[in-house]
């Protein structure tokens, strides 16, 4: 395996364990894959974030949901020795509940521009530019097999 094979393997497995850190819930997580001086742009520019602490915090809004899943779809990287850039695209299923109880979920198409830089033979994220490219939401119904009721759901 060459050196850009190596580090695009690393580099798909960082933001594997960020969505999956975000999925969790473990905000410890989360940070550990931001350089401490990293800088964050979410919802096309609404949230600017500078430092792990700041983005960590913010990202606690991930508490307030009942559900997340984030299914990365595509990753590309350009890796230099001890930098690299990447683009990643991903939908975000992410379920809420109304103040009336009512539950529904948003599923979005994301889009991440990062700039990665690695440090004690570590990749983090250094920049991360997160564009919404559409939406959609939609009532949640009860977990179920396709055609089968809630008493006969096989889980």
């Amino acid at each position: 395996m060459g050196v850009n094979q190596e580090a695009g393997g690393a580099l798909r497995d960082l933001n594997e364990r960020y969505f999956q850190a975000v999925d969790e819930r473990d905000l410890d997580a989360v940070g550990a894959c931001f350089a401490l001086d990293a800088t964050c742009v979410y919802l096309g520019g609404a949230w600017r974030l500078s430092g792990r602490r700041a983005i960590v915090e913010r990202l606690s809004i991930i508490n307030t949901w009942l559900s997340t899943v984030h299914s990365p779809a595509t990753m590309s990287f350009t890796v230099g020795r001890q930098s690299a850039d990447g683009v990643i695209y991903a939908v975000a299923h992410l379920m809420t509940a109304g103040e009336d109880g009512s539950r529904r979920i948003t599923v979005r198409g994301l889009k991440y521009g990062d700039h990665y830089t690695r440090a004690s033979g570590e990749w983090l994220i250094a920049e991360r530019r997160q564009e919404p490219l559409w939406q959609y939401e939609v009532p949640a119904v009860a977990a179920a097999l396709p055609g089968q009721g809630d008493e006969d759901a096989a889980g």
